[in-house]
């Protein structure tokens, strides 16, 4: 995750993903959480995609790889990583499938 962090050029979309995953670690840590000033709680804590399922990303031919990033961060922090793909067009100035593949 390291990697995919530092391959990002703006610091704000840096600081979201960062958030993104203490947020993630946050709600994988302890399961079900009560909620404050409720009775109500998380039963069965953070969902992942079905099983067996694909989620498409589709890039254009200007799509930079810190839009893209914060799409696609949880699903490479997490076992969900294989049931994304991403589609780049080859008009696309960025090197998105290699920094995909890292």
């Amino acid at each position: 995750i390291g990697a995919f962090i530092n391959d990002l050029s703006d610091d704000l979309v840096k600081g979201y993903c960062v958030t993104l995953l203490e947020y993630l670690k946050d709600a994988t840590q302890e399961n079900p959480k009560r909620s404050f000033g409720s009775v109500r709680t998380a039963m069965w804590g953070l969902q992942r995609p079905p099983l067996k399922t694909k989620t498409y990303l589709q890039c254009g031919k200007s799509t930079k790889w810190d839009e893209l990033a914060p799409a696609l961060l949880l699903f490479f922090a997490t076992n969900a990583k294989d049931q994304v793909v991403v589609s780049v067009p080859k008009s696309n100035n960025e090197d998105i499938a290699a920094l995909c593949q890292k």
